[in-house]
């Protein structure tokens, strides 16, 4: 089966693991900006439709070992980008703006929060805050000199 390597924001590679193997990936191995996993071809295309926290998805063509430090510099890997762009750019968005928030690391984030889909309820510490911000707000433009 072919191996493959989906990057992602750093921190959240092992929920990017729990996403690649609930599409039924094997071998999979939690690294450093991301994960690497085994599957065949339908999991690739799988991969690059469903995985929330993954910037791309590679296919590695070539590998070799790194002995020593100079290696570095002189091996290299060769990969293919089965994603083509970043998979945040999916094509929900019409217009990028000059600062977008990434919407793998907000998938990400999502699931580390107290957030439970369909509630809301507001945290009341924020919220008075909120409202002590908003009254000194109307007594500074009611009373300039305070």
């Amino acid at each position: 089966m072919p191996n493959y390597f989906a990057t992602c924001a750093r921190g959240l590679e092992l929920l990017l693991a729990e996403e690649v193997r609930a599409l039924g990936a094997i071998d999979i191995e939690s690294g450093r900006g991301g994960v690497s996993f085994a599957g065949d071809h339908a999991l690739l295309y799988k991969a690059n439709l469903w995985l929330r926290t993954a910037v791309r998805v590679l296919r590695p063509v070539l590998t070799a070992p790194v002995q020593t430090p100079d290696d570095l510099y002189d091996v290299a890997s060769l990969s293919l980008d089965s994603s083509w762009d970043s998979l945040h750019k999916r094509g929900y968005r019409p217009a990028l703006t000059r600062a977008p928030r990434n919407e793998a690391l907000a998938a990400g984030l999502l699931p580390e929060s107290v957030w439970v889909p369909g509630s809301y309820e507001p945290d009341m510490a924020l919220t008075q805050k909120r409202k002590m911000r908003d009254s000194e707000t109307l007594t500074q433009r009611s009373h300039p000199l305070l």
